[in-house]
């Protein structure tokens, strides 16, 4: 299993790439974005440095990148599509 700061240098690395990313990469940015928040939110980030230097990177990326803020909102909507299923089959 990847540890956390392996995941947050990985989302930094895509951030560095900025314009040059697919949209597949910054679904995958998004992904990462969530995954790094709950981590953070549970305490299993270490590191407080490399969070803070994360999070306002993330943001400032956001701020700037329409096509990432775009994919942001696309791994939102699956997400909460993808727990509408999981709860009509935990209902069913």
């Amino acid at each position: 299993m990847t540890h956390p700061e392996d995941q947050i240098r990985y989302a930094l690395r895509l951030i560095e790439e900025g314009g040059s990313l697919i949209s597949e990469e910054l679904f995958k940015l998004a992904s990462l974005a969530d995954a790094i928040a709950q981590m953070a939110n549970s305490g299993q980030i270490e590191d407080a440095k490399l969070i803070t230097d994360y999070r306002q990177r993330i943001k400032a990326f956001y701020l700037s990148n329409g096509a990432f803020r775009a994919e942001v909102e696309r791994f939102t909507g699956a997400k909460q599509y993808v727990k509408g299923i999981e709860d009509r089959l935990r209902d069913a």
